[in-house]
């Protein structure tokens, strides 16, 4: 027993002993430089011959004992002689013993000084590396095998620069670290994408890059953590309108993307937007225009978003946080809250709220309909209930300087619906905090893409603005106060009508209604030409309470009017004559007007502002003589000032135009005369029928009573 046993032992020693031999000798040939040499050349050999290309290694180093391979300067062409491929050096450290149980173990893998060119120009055409592809495919009457396995640990890259068609790609450094129980992390450094415009014709120009970016945690299971710094992305865009390429630059100085088994949430932190069209601004020379410029923006913003969970037809989420301000145009959102949800092309949106400095908007929902050109459908939005608390001055800077001084609240609510050309608000309702003012419209925007043919139009059902309320809102306003004490003397207001907002023109007209007569009134304000145009017209206004004319009763009357509001021409006429009055003209026709007692009829009346006097001519026609005066005044506050010249007294026939107008009176005193006669009789008819019907009753009364007496009086005597 013993003698086999040491048997056994010697042949196993000397197995072991023969096959370390043997391998000793295995990897010192391996690892001799001779060796090495011949087995690259043979390889190099066998790949030519394979690509049917130049391919060339310049060494290779094999070290046996602790399995690594490296090669270095390789080169392949493609079928055209062009580089397709350089490597200055790659290098693997495999487990060559796992290629037996068919799967390609790399504990280390590094590539450094990569340079690729793979190229498709068109679809038909094939690409260049194809030929790559071909070699290595396996035929289709080979059988399938068993499928190898590739496992890569550890992978590093340095300085590697790709190029595919007109994307042009570099990259520092890159490391990936398969790690422990699926904690996999990824560190990229100096990431740039670029377009080479010389491949194509018509290509813009574009460039990304991203400073430094970390990854770490279970990609499969859907745990990670990204970390990004510094990225920024840079391009060109066409302005169609002007046939001038636009710079635009995005950036962001940090994000950071956390998932968790589908559920993702972003936090962007120094998002930035920034374009130019190296064209003066919008606002250049134009005081009264806001710095709002859509090819002039530069925009920061932060938020945090979050996925709840991501479909292939649906996904959820919310945006609780985002701040975004541009110094220049006055953005200035200090919050923007919403929750989403996309479904085939459609984003509905619900819990939206807005706030900017002073102003906060909600609305209860909104829908979003994407457009597709494959499909043909167009763009188009809706939305609920929508509230707020509004103060004008928030949106002064980017769109109207005028209002920097608006600071009375406004609450508001509507609905807006559109598209990507209109837009409809309807249910609008505006009132301050006290309720003096009220206001109810509906209004639409068209031609949203011409402003040429753009026109806003509000329909105004109702108005109500109690005394002093009209003066409050245009104190907000840097303007020169004009004519407030005529204003404050029409007491309360109430106005229908519409008013339109078109290309340099705005339109207003409808029906004021005040405590001192109604006043009926379309005028437009010109802002190509420079002045207001309109006209005005009432039955029953108090004009003597309104200006301060002492024994000036009710008027009705008709007039048009043209005021100049062109600054160069007023300042140019203020320099000459001095003066505080508007400048412009009117004519007046006045059918009834009572003063001191006394009607007057048929006047027509003219007015003339230079800036420093206001003067006119007044003219009354009679039947058979007209009167006539001039008159003067400097101050619309002081008209019972006013200068009275020039009076005269001209006799003439009766005119047709009299005698017609005569006619028409004389006929209608006639009518309601009759009407009057008819509305006599219809009283006394009235009134007999009435006494007719109380006598029945009181006939009817006594013998009630008649009766009851006679019985009262047989029961006594009985």
């Amino acid at each position: 027993m013993n003698t086999i046993l040491r048997r056994i032992l010697k042949i196993a020693l000397g197995t072991v002993l023969a096959v370390t031999i043997l391998l000793t000798g295995a990897f010192a040939t391996l690892n001799s430089a001779t060796v090495q040499k011949k087995l690259l050349d043979k390889a190099v050999a066998q790949l030519r011959a394979k690509l049917e290309t130049r391919v060339t290694i310049d060494s290779l180093s094999i070290n046996v004992l602790t399995q690594d391979i490296t090669l270095y300067g390789i080169e392949i062409e493609d079928r055209e002689e062009r580089q397709m491929l350089m490597i200055e050096r790659i290098g693997v450290d495999i487990e060559l013993w796992r290629l037996l149980q068919h799967k390609i173990v790399i504990e280390q893998a590094e590539a450094e000084g990569v340079k690729a060119m793979l190229l498709k120009p068109s679809k038909e055409e094939a690409a260049n590396y194809q030929f790559v592809i071909d070699a290595f495919k396996k035929p289709k009457d080979q059988k399938k095998g068993a499928k190898m396995e590739l496992d890569i640990s550890t992978l590093s890259l340095k300085d590697i620069h790709v190029r595919h068609n007109e994307l042009c790609i570099s990259l520092l450094s890159a490391r990936y670290d398969k790690g422990w129980l699926g904690g996999q992390s990824i560190e990229a450094d100096s990431i740039t994408l670029s377009c080479d415009t010389t491949f194509r014709k018509g290509l813009k120009p574009y460039k990304a890059a991203v400073g430094r970016l970390t990854a770490n945690g279970d990609f499969k299971e859907q745990t990670f953590n990204v970390d990004g710094y510094q990225i920024a992305y840079q391009w060109q865009s066409l302005w169609k309108k002007r046939h001038i390429m636009v710079d635009n630059q995005a950036a962001i100085a940090h994000i950071t993307v956390d998932a968790d088994h589908g559920r993702y949430a972003a936090a962007v932190k120094q998002a930035r937007y920034k374009n130019d069209n190296h064209l003066p601004r919008k606002n250049t020379g134009r005081p009264k225009r806001g710095f709002f410029d859509a090819k002039h923006l530069d925009v920061i913003a932060d938020f945090h978003v979050v996925l709840d969970s991501i479909g292939k037809e649906r996904i959820t989420g919310h945006l609780d946080e985002f701040q975004a301000k541009d110094s220049v145009t006055g953005i200035d959102i200090r919050q923007l809250q919403t929750k989403f949800e996309y479904i085939k092309e459609k984003i509905h949106l619900r819990d939206i709220m807005v706030q900017q400095k002073s102003t906060t908007i909600k609305v209860a929902s909104g829908d979003i309909v994407l457009p597709s050109k494959k499909e043909s459908r167009q763009f188009a939005f809706s939305t609920g209930q929508i509230t707020g608390r509004a103060y004008l001055k928030d949106i002064s800077r980017a769109f109207a300087p005028v209002l920097r001084n608006f600071s009375l609240p406004l609450n508001l609510s509507l609905t807006m619906k559109g598209t990507a050309t209109t837009i409809s608000f309807r249910n609008v309702k505006v009132s301050n905090d006290n309720k003096k003012l009220q206001i109810a419209a509906t209004g639409d925007i068209t031609n949203l893409k011409d402003k040429y043919n753009l026109m806003v139009k509000f329909s105004i059902h109702g108005m109500h603005a109690q005394k002093g309320v009209a003066q409050q809102i245009i104190n907000q306003f840097p303007v020169k106060k004009m004519m407030m004490k005529q204003l404050d003397n029409l007491g309360d207001l109430n106005y229908t009508g519409t008013f339109s907002v078109l290309y340099k023109k705005q339109v207003f007209g409808g029906v004021l209604k005040t405590g001192n007569g109604d006043l009926n009134f379309d005028f437009t304000l010109d802002n190509l030409e420079k002045y207001v145009n309109g006209k005005v017209s009432s039955k029953n206004l108090e004009l003597g309470k309104v200006m301060n004319i002492n024994g000036l009763g009710a008027l009705a009357a008709s007039a048009q009017f043209t005021v100049d509001i062109s600054k160069p021409r007023t300042a140019e006429m203020r320099r000459q004559k001095g003066g505080k009055l508007p400048i412009g003209y009117f004519n007046a026709t006045v059918d009834d007007c009572l003063f001191k007692g006394i009607h007057f009829r048929n006047i027509s009346a003219t007015l003339n502002s230079d800036g420093a006097i206001a003067e006119g001519d007044v003219y009354k026609s009679g039947r058979i003589r007209d009167l006539f005066f001039h008159y003067s005044f400097t101050n619309t506050d002081e008209m019972h000032k006013m200068k009275i010249t020039k009076p005269g007294i001209k006799f003439h026939r009766e005119t047709d135009e009299y005698k017609a107008q005569k006619a028409e009176r004389k006929m209608q005193k006639e009518l309601d005369k009759q009407q009057r006669k008819q509305q006599k009789e219809e009283e006394k008819r009235l009134k007999k029928q009435k006494k007719a019907s109380g006598d029945n009753d009181e006939g009817e009364q006594k013998g009630f009573f008649k009766r009851l007496f006679s019985k009262k009086k047989k029961t006594e005597a009985s």
